[in-house]
C-alpha cells in the first residue's frame, strides 16, 4: 500500500509539473527551433502579445491579421527576421508599427492584397545597425507618402514593388546611406520626391511605366550608380536630370522610350559616367546626348530612323553611328550604313541639322528646291 502511495504521489508531481511547463510555441503555429515560429493559417486579428520573447525569426503566412497595430512588436526585440505575406485580410499598418525592433535584419510585406493604408511613420524608428533590408512587395498600396519612412536611414535595401506606383513629394525626403534602392512599378514620380536623399549605392528603377519630367531626381546626391531599366518610358525631358549631383554612374538599360529632348542630361552637375545601351528609342531629339560627363556611352540601341534622325549622320563618332541600329522599317542596318532619302533640310538652309519628310509627289522637285535654298544662302 505504501509503495503504490509513492508511486502515485510521484506520478501527480510529475504530470503537475508537466501541466504547468509553459507552452513555448504558440497555437496554429510551426516552431522549428526555439526562436523560429511560422504561423500559417493561425487566427489572430492583431500581432499576439504572449508569444515567447525570445523569438529571433517571425514568418506570419496567410493569416486572418487584420492590421499591424502601433508597437505591435515592443515585446519582441529579438527579432531578427520578420516576414508577413499573404494575409488577404491584413488592410492597414498603424505608424510606428515596428518601432523597437532593434535587431532586425529583414522585414518582408510580400503579396498582402488588401493593404492599402499604410500610416505616415509606419516604418519609422527602426534601429538598424545591423544592416536592415525592407522589402515591399506586390502589396495593395498605390501611393508613397511622406513620412513612411521618416528616419529609416542606414539600410542595407530598400525594395518596392507594386503596379501603378505613385511616389510623392518628399516621400524618401533625408533618407541616407542606402546600399541597394530599388523601385519596380511605378508610375509617376512627383518633383522633390528624393529631396535630400544621399550616400546610395545602387539606385534602380525598373519594370515601370512613366515619363521623366524635369528634375525628377532633384536634390539626390553622392549616388554611386543610378540604373534605369526594363521600363517603358513615354520622355525623357530637357533636364529630367536636373539637381542631380555627384553621380557615379547613369545607365539607361533595355527601356523602350518615346522620345529623348535636347539637353535631357546636360544639368547633372559633376558625374562621372553615362551609359544609354540596348534601348528602343522612337525619337532621339538633337543635343539629346549633351552633358558634362567624363565618358558617355551610346551603344546597341535601336532608333527609329527617320527624317528626323538624318543629323546623326553629321556625328563624326564612326563607333557611335557603327554600334546603334536602325529599327525594322531601314532593316535593322547600324546608323552608319543609314541613307535616307527623301529627306531635305526644315529651315536654315543647308546648315540646319533639321529634316522634314517630303511628300512622294514632290521627290522630282528636290533638285530645284536645293537649288532654291543654295542661292537664299549666297544671297544672305
Amino acid at each position: 500500500m505504501t509503495a503504490r502511495l509513492v508511486t502515485l504521489i510521484l506520478y501527480l508531481l510529475v504530470t503537475g509539473a508537466v501541466a504547468q511547463v509553459p507552452r513555448l510555441c504558440p497555437a496554429s503555429c510551426y516552431c522549428e527551433t526555439a526562436d523560429k515560429i511560422s504561423c500559417e493559417r493561425a487566427e489572430f486579428e492583431t500581432v499576439p502579445t504572449n508569444w515567447p520573447t525570445s523569438i529571433r525569426v517571425l514568418i506570419i503566412k496567410s493569416c486572418s491579421l487584420l492590421r499591424i497595430q502601433k508597437h505591435a512588436f515592443r515585446r519582441y526585440a529579438k527579432l531578427e527576421e520578420l516576414i508577413i505575406e499573404g494575409c488577404e485580410h491584413l488592410r492597414s499598418l498603424e505608424k510606428y508599427a515596428f518601432r523597437g525592433l532593434n535587431h532586425l535584419r529583414l522585414l518582408r510585406l510580400a503579396s498582402n492584397g488588401n493593404l492599402t493604408e499604410v500610416a505616415k511613420n509606419a516604418f519609422s524608428l527602426i534601429s538598424n545597425t545591423h544592416g536592415l533590408r525592407i522589402q515591399l512587395d506586390n502589396n495593395a498600396f498605390k501611393i508613397i507618402r511622406p513620412g513612411i519612412f521618416r528616419q529609416s536611414n542606414h539600410l542595407r535595401e530598400l525594395s518596392i514593388k507594386g503596379e501603378n506606383l505613385h511616389i510623392e513629394a518628399n516621400a524618401f525626403t533625408s533618407l541616407t546611406r542606402i546600399d541597394f534602392f530599388n523601385l519596380i512599378g511605378v508610375a509617376h514620380i512627383e518633383p522633390l520626391a528624393f529631396e535630400n536623399v544621399s550616400r546610395v549605392h545602387r539606385f534602380e528603377i525598373r519594370g515601370s511605366i512613366l515619363s521623366l519630367s524635369e528634375g525628377v531626381l532633384s536634390s539626390m546626391s553622392h549616388v554611386k550608380e543610378i540604373h534605369i531599366s526594363d521600363n517603358q518610358i513615354e520622355s525623357i525631358e530637357t533636364n529630367a536630370f536636373s539637381g542631380l549631383f555627384t553621380i557615379g554612374r547613369l545607365q539607361l538599360r533595355g527601356n523602350s522610350i518615346q522620345n529623348i529632348s535636347g539637353h535631357a542630361f546636360s544639368s547633372i552637375v559633376n558625374i562621372g559616367e553615362i551609359i544609354i545601351e540596348n534601348n528602343f528609342i522612337a525619337h532621339l531629339h538633337t543635343e539629346a546626348l549633351l552633358s558634362s560627363a567624363w565618358r558617355t556611352k551610346f551603344r546597341d540601341n535601336t532608333l527609329r530612323c527617320g527624317c528626323e534622325i538624318v543629323w546623326i549622320q553629321h556625328i563624326k563618332d564612326t563607333l557611335l553611328l557603327k554600334r546603334n541600329f536602325c529599327g525594322p522599317e531601314e532593316y535593322y542596318v547600324s546608323l552608319m550604313n543609314y541613307k535616307p532619302v527623301m529627306c531635305v533640310p526644315q529651315q536654315g538652309g543647308l546648315s540646319s541639322i533639321a529634316f522634314a519628310a517630303v511628300p512622294d509627289s514632290l521627290f522630282l522637285w528636290a533638285p530645284l528646291l536645293l537649288v532654291t535654298l543654295l542661292f537664299r544662302s549666297w544671297q544672305v
